[in-house]
């Protein structure tokens, strides 16, 4: 048997209720009220056996609508790929190149010098894991200047580049009413692997 849509369950519904009323109708008008509440609790049953059979249905129709969204692809549920493959070779594809090193660090002191920060030469060293395609350039900047001012400079690096994470940062200022601060930054860049003798 098919299971109830919402029309049918309202009709089904409003018929019970004529009934119950009806037959109440009858009954208080032959017997009084005593007979009239067993009347109810005689058809007490049947309502049940309506919800609960509505309810079965829907239950049906949700799994239904479960299975299908389960057969469905990946990215038709959820704006995913299908390959998660392509999704880390879309990441991988992100990744500056090797050859894009120099030019980063030369970036980065430059925003500096644009936000009145005074960096030092900085140390850079590369890390790499044989079993990943990528590899990181941990570059460590010793600066000086307005606290406000590092904190531009390190948002706007950030923000230029999105495989580049601050990884430790260490301020120090020689009195409490000092505006200028003393700072080591450590970036670490992600970048394509090949690199490991680029510095």
């Amino acid at each position: 048997m098919g299971a109830l849509n919402g029309e049918s369950l309202q009709a089904a519904l409003r018929l019970a209720r004529w009934q119950v009323q009806r037959v109440a109708q009858r009954v208080l008008r032959t017997w009084g009220t005593g007979p009239v509440l067993l009347a109810v609790a005689a058809m007490l049953p049947l309502l049940s056996g309506i919800a609960l059979f509505a309810l079965s249905g829907k239950a049906s129709a949700a799994r239904a609508e479960l299975a299908a969204a389960r057969r469905a692809p990946a990215d038709t549920r959820a704006g995913l790929p299908l390959d998660e493959t392509e999704t880390l070779a879309r990441f991988y594809a992100q990744l500056p190149v090797p050859d894009a090193l120099p030019g980063i660090i030369e970036d980065l002191i430059r925003l500096g010098g644009e936000q009145r920060v005074s960096l030092s030469v900085g140390e850079y060293r590369v890390q790499s894991d044989a079993l990943s395609k990528a590899a990181s350039y941990r570059i460590r900047f010793p600066v000086t200047g307005d606290a406000a001012a590092i904190q531009r400079f390190m948002l706007e690096a950030l923000n230029r580049y999105p495989t580049l994470a601050l990884e430790a940062l260490s301020m120090r200022r020689e009195n409490i009413g000092s505006t200028r601060v003393e700072a080591n930054i450590q970036f670490n860049l992600l970048f394509a692997r090949g690199a490991e003798g680029a510095r």
